[in-house]
């Protein structure tokens, strides 16, 4: 459970990043001058960076988590939300 978590906690930021990137280049900010910025806070912060072009994403155990879950009768709507904006969610 440690280890899904883990990998959990990156793929929602992973697909955080990703929606905000997308959101920047479509109003024309800088995604990774941003990043750099939030990086220089005082407050806790760690930075995920969005994956460069043609990049492929790989699989992480969120998607295992996720469907435990669903097998337990709770549905994980969020960690499916994030792995699916990274790539790694299979259609359910």
């Amino acid at each position: 459970m440690v280890k899904l978590l883990e990998n959990t906690f990156r793929s929602v930021n992973i697909g955080l990043v990703n929606e905000l990137a997308l959101m920047c280049a479509r109003m024309k900010i800088d995604v990774w001058e941003v990043i750099g910025a939030a990086a220089t806070s005082v407050r806790l912060f760690m930075p995920f960076t969005p994956p460069r072009a043609g990049r492929p994403l790989h699989p992480d155990r969120s998607v295992l988590l996720s469907w435990k879950a669903r097998a337990s009768g709770f549905e994980a709507r969020f960690i499916e939300l994030a792995a699916t904006s990274t790539g790694t969610c299979p259609s359910t």
